[in-house]
C-alpha cells in the first residue's frame, strides 16, 4: 500500500507505528500495574481500533483524491468557499 501512495505515506506509516508501539508500553505498564492481562487487552484494543479507523479514512480519502468514488475530497457539499469567479459575481 506504501509504494503506491503518494510520498507522505511513508510518514504516516511511521507515525502509525509509533502509535502502535506507544500502545504497545502502555500496554506493558497497564499489565504490571496489577498483572490483569486484560487491562492490557483493553488498551491494544483501544490502540488497535483508533489505528484501523484511521487507516480505513486514509484509504477512503486515497481513493477518492484519485477520482476513484464520485467526488473530489475539495467538493465537500458546497462548504467550500467558490474562488474561482469575483465575490460579487452574481452568476
Amino acid at each position: 500500500m506504501l509504494s503506491e501512495a503518494g510520498p507522505g505515506a511513508r510518514g504516516i506509516g511511521l507515525i502509525m507505528l509509533a502509535v502502535l508501539a506507544w500502545g504497545g508500553l502502555l500496554a506493558l505498564g497497564a499489565y504490571r500495574y496489577n498483572l490483569d492481562p486484560r487491562k492490557a487487552v483493553i488498551v491494544l484494543g483501544c490502540v488497535g481500533t483508533f489505528l484501523g479507523l484511521w487507516g480505513l479514512l486514509l484509504a477512503r480519502w486515497s481513493r477518492r483524491s484519485r477520482g476513484g468514488a464520485g467526488r473530489s475530497p475539495d467538493s465537500a457539499g458546497g462548504a467550500l468557499e467558490d474562488r474561482s469567479r469575483p465575490r460579487g459575481d452574481p452568476r
